[in-house]
């Protein structure tokens, strides 16, 4: 079942209907944040217990939802107004159920529509189709209805909201979609009950939503402030960020020496990890997946995560340690594809992280964060991402990256050791 219900934590829940064999996963995306702790995991994202947006019955299923319209009295709504609500009428609406196209309809801010609102209502449709095709076509109708019963939207839904609103809804719409992404729908209430969503202006792509899944609401709260003030930040660094959302869930079951994980818009971070350099790695993950090869983009989440939240020094001293008890080298090793074992994780991550420190120590971080944001024009195997970084580099830093590379990387094919190279 994917449909979203509300929580009774007053009466036995019924078990859940068995699920369908799940195909199985990719192997999971960057496990840990931190370089402390010299075990790395693999994990996948836990699919979430499903929770219900409607009245259950005695036997624990969910009672339909059964919206009316009821027309409210309002001033005479204004052309704008009237063109939006035109555009819902024709476009949106008539192709909704009749169940959520009138509690849309029901909506007080309804008469006087704008534009976040009616993408809202677009999103709703949305939505409602891609639960519709997992067999749920109620769903979508039940997370807008429990949203209409929390207090904050009581006082008036705000164009801010609205907007914040419809990144929700589009969150669980992806979930539903997005080949790999988790099932939110077992969390998503704790989202809408508590407010846990927001807006963010970022520098290069403007407004996002940020939305935050999380029992305890206090540990929500702290994760929404944590990325709408530091994702900005992250992308004047690292560029644009790819997404229109960012869902962050807070979990308790992560194992320990792993503190986030990231599957493109979506993180999971554990309750003793909701803080700026753990999110901020994540948050690198979500930018410049898959753009690098793993060490360079491991190392740059960890330097971002580092650097962000004013620990380099300390970070660089843990990555040190780290290397020194499991006997490895400094250098980054491009002959080692595989990295099959736990040690090669480690090694590769601890090496890419002093390696983007070094880079950083060269070029300051305006010229790292030029760097970067040249280099995302395309993917680069090991070779071709040294040879870009010189490319981009300024000619008085040029002699230093070379000295940088024959001292910190082993297995290039060009020799950066010798001179005139």
């Amino acid at each position: 079942m994917i449909r979203i219900i509300r929580e009774d934590p007053d009466r036995p829940q019924p078990e859940p209907e068995p699920e369908p064999e799940p195909e199985a996963p990719p192997p999971p995306r960057f496990p840990g944040a931190t370089l402390a702790g010299l075990g790395a995991a693999v994990i996948v994202f836990a699919l979430a217990a499903f929770v219900l947006l409607g009245a259950g019955s005695e036997s624990g299923s969910a009672a339909e939802p059964t919206p009316t319209f009821t027309p409210r009295p309002t001033a005479t709504p204004t052309p704008v107004a009237q063109g939006l609500r035109q555009q819902a009428e024709t476009q949106h609406l008539p192709r909704m159920s009749q169940a959520l196209a009138d509690l849309v309809r029901s909506q007080p801010w309804y008469q006087e529509l704008t534009p976040a609102k009616l993408n809202l209502i677009a999103g709703l449709l949305k939505c409602e189709q891609a639960a519709k095709s997992k067999g749920e076509p109620k769903a979508a109708a039940e997370l807008f209805q429990f949203a209409t019963e929390q207090d904050w939207y009581a006082d008036g839904l705000d164009d801010r909201e609205a907007t914040g609103l419809a990144g929700v809804v589009q969150a669980y719409e992806r979930s539903l979609t997005k080949t790999y992404a988790p099932a939110i729908g077992g969390s998503i209430s704790s989202t809408l009950r508590n407010q846990l969503f927001d807006v963010t202006t970022l520098p290069e792509t403007g407004e996002k939503t940020v939305i935050i899944a999380s029992k305890d609401a206090g540990l929500g709260r702290k994760a929404l402030q944590i990325v709408t003030e530091y994702l900005p930040q992250l992308e004047g660094i690292t560029g644009k960020f790819p997404y229109p959302f960012i869902y962050v869930e807070v979990v308790p079951d992560l194992p320990e020496e792993v503190r986030g994980l990231s599957y493109d818009e979506f993180i999971e971070v554990g309750t003793t990890s909701v803080n700026v350099m753990v999110i901020s790695h994540e948050l690198t993950h979500s930018t410049v997946y898959g753009q690098f090869p793993i060490w360079f983009e491991e190392g740059l989440a960890y330097f971002l995560g580092y650097y962000l939240s004013d620990s380099l020094a300390s970070g660089a001293s843990s990555a040190a340690a780290d290397l020194r008890q499991i006997g490895a080298a400094n250098k980054v090793d491009i002959t080692n594809y595989g990295y099959y074992s736990d040690w090669d994780y480690i090694a590769e991550t601890r090496r890419g992280f002093l390696f983007v420190k070094s880079l950083y120590d060269i070029e300051g971080i305006e010229g790292l964060s030029a760097t970067i944001k040249a280099l995302r024009t395309k993917t680069y195997n090991d070779n071709e991402l040294l040879a870009a970084i010189l490319q981009y580099a300024p000619e008085d830093k040029q002699t230093a990256l070379k000295k940088l590379y024959c001292d910190r990387v082993a297995g290039t094919t060009r020799n950066y050791c010798v001179a005139g190279q």
